[in-house]
């Protein structure tokens, strides 16, 4: 007759992660039988002691050269080795831990900028970064006087400050780094300095253009449709960077795409509302001394009693009064004239010719009365430019005139302010 002992059943001992469990004697798993754990030798023991055995390879080696150049190891003899994406390396220091050295990598670069390295092994865990644009023909955007980045625990740069994304350089317009000097004399004007107008675009056609950003050219809108038929881009060839005609032996580019005001309609080459247009470049313009964007007119900008810098290639003419085009870019500071001389000064032409263009609101007129300095053929599409907060904004597109340097006659410029929101929608949505 059994007991009631010989009925407890104490069931299967629980197991041991990288061990086992032996029985030594008795019936197993029941009354008075005895187990024994062990753990995986040589990898693994049991207290007292370390739970892994650590740094014991089972395969001997010696180190007697340099990785370049050095031995092949022996397969088990660096088992703590492990090799992470992207060519880094670690070593096993517990079973759900390895141990590295965080590489962050080359900070992201900076396109018209640059990053350098402020503290820290480079790209290493700690390391701080400081990124800049490429003064002074692109800036750091409002705010981001200082934008740094560190390399931080997880192998990723982050901000070290509030800006957060790694900033954009922005092209500084506006700003020649040649001045010009003096109140001069297109048509009696005086050869601009060279870098002086970094804005000023020549076209194949002989019609002028200003540069407003990277990719955009801004110009009148009749250079670019004779006869209300637009030109075709591939047939728009463009050149900068240089004063002097001689020097454009090939264009620097050749249109993308060209876009009319949808409000110029100019049939009988009476009706220059409207004139203006835009040219897209296939890809970005680098910045520098001799090419820089001009600005586009600041907010609330008034034309009353300013005097701007009017620029091209156009017809000049030689002390007997002969006509010939520029091979030099010339410019003359011409002042904006009140709108009713400018009516009047029409009015006064129409009682002796005929087809005479209409004003509008969009244009405005400059000049001086006795006629001598004024654009003419050839400068049509360019800036008319004035200097205000430290920099030059496009106040007028050279459009319209009846003639060239005649006394009470005057240029008629399209009025860039009315247009900004067009110019900015057109950009952004091509």
């Amino acid at each position: 007759m059994s007991s009631q002992a010989d009925d407890i059943d104490c069931g299967d001992p629980d197991p041991l992660l990288n061990g086992g469990v032996s029985f030594l004697s008795g019936e197993p798993n029941q009354y008075g039988s005895v187990m024994q754990y062990y753990c995986d030798e040589p990898y693994y023991s049991l207290p007292p002691g370390a739970v892994n055995v650590c740094g014991q390879p089972t395969v001997d080696f010696s180190v007697t050269q340099r990785i370049i150049g050095g031995n092949n190891a022996p397969q088990g003899s660096i088992p703590w080795q492990v090799r992470i994406s992207g060519d880094a390396g670690g070593m096993f220091i517990a079973d759900r831990w390895v141990l590295t050295n965080i590489d962050c990598g080359d900070p992201d670069p900076l396109l018209n900028g640059g990053v350098s390295f402020l503290s820290g092994e480079p790209n290493q865990y700690g390391s701080v970064v400081q990124y800049y644009c490429d003064e002074p023909y692109y800036s750091l955007p409002p705010g981001a006087v200082n934008v740094s980045f560190s390399c931080e625990a997880d192998g990723k740069w982050r901000a070290v400050d509030d800006f957060g994304l790694k900033p954009i350089c922005s092209p500084v317009c506006g700003k020649p780094r040649v001045d010009l000097l003096g109140i001069e004399r297109i048509i009696g004007g005086d050869n601009a300095p060279q870098g002086s107008i970094p804005w000023q675009v020549r076209m194949s056609s002989g019609a002028g253009g200003m540069l407003i950003a990277d990719r955009w050219v801004l110009t009148a809108a009749h250079v670019l449709s004779p006869n209300m038929q637009p030109r075709p881009a591939n047939d728009i060839k463009m050149f900068w960077g240089t004063n002097a005609w001689t020097d454009f032996q090939v264009p620097n580019v050749i249109a993308a795409s060209v876009h009319l005001h949808p409000g110029y309609n100019n049939t009988e080459h009476l009706n220059f509302d409207n004139d203006i247009a835009l040219i897209k470049l296939p890809a970005p313009v680098t910045f520098n001394k001799f090419v820089m964007p001009i600005c586009l007119p600041p907010e609330g900008s008034s034309l009353q009693t300013r005097t701007g810098v009017v620029s091209g290639f156009g017809l000049t003419r030689t002390v007997d009064g002969r006509y010939y085009f520029s091979d030099k870019l010339k410019y003359v500071h011409l002042p904006v004239v009140d709108p009713r001389t400018c009516t009047k000064s029409l009015d006064v032409l129409r009682r002796t010719m005929s087809d005479i263009p209409e004003e509008s609101h969009n244009m405005f007129c400059a000049g001086l009365p006795d006629g001598k300095r004024d654009p003419c053929l050839g400068d049509s599409g360019g800036p008319f430019a004035l200097w205000s907060n430290d920099h030059y904004w496009a106040a007028g597109i050279t459009s319209w005139g009846i003639g060239c340097a005649q006394a009470d006659r005057y240029g008629f410029y399209t009025r860039v302010s009315n247009y900004v929101d067009w110019i900015h929608k057109t950009m952004n949505e091509n």
